[in-house]
């Protein structure tokens, strides 16, 4: 019966223990990027600089933290997930340019085939769709690194 009880308590702390472990690596420590230009998320404008990016849950709403990694700047955004046609071999911030001007589009980690995609809101659509209209759209990729 003590056996028992033992095998039983000690299975359970080990269920714990994986399920912490599993649900870190889901979520991940983040990831650090360089960005060298002044870029627009979730209608904020940043200021060139590194940044730490780090998947976020609000409820049942996820999204991503930005947060610069001096302290200054930094915002919850809203994502929705999008697929790759393969596993990705590097984490990285897409970013959509426009002229001069920058938005942060998708992250995407190595190792996973999906990624997450912003949540624009009405005025950063709008800007997008008119510099859409004037100029031609570029993607750059910036690779990130382990936080």
């Amino acid at each position: 019966m003590r056996n028992q009880v033992f095998r039983t308590v000690t299975m359970i702390g080990v269920l714990i223990i994986l399920s912490a472990v599993s649900a870190r690596a889901q979520g991940g420590a983040g990831f650090r990027v360089t960005v060298p230009f002044d870029f627009i998320v979730s209608a904020k404008t940043f200021p060139a600089g590194e940044y730490i990016v780090t998947r976020s849950t609000r409820g049942s709403a996820e999204g991503l933290r930005i947060q610069a990694r001096d302290g200054k700047n930094g915002a919850y955004v809203m994502t929705m997930p999008v697929a790759a046609r393969d596993i990705q071999s590097q984490t990285k911030a897409v970013f959509r340019r426009y002229d001069n001007q920058y938005f942060l589009s998708q992250v995407w980690i190595s190792g996973r085939a999906t990624g997450r995609e912003m949540v624009k809101p009405d005025r950063q659509r709008s800007l997008e769709h008119e510099l859409a209209r004037r100029s031609k759209a570029e993607t750059i990729a910036l690779v990130g690194r382990p936080n």
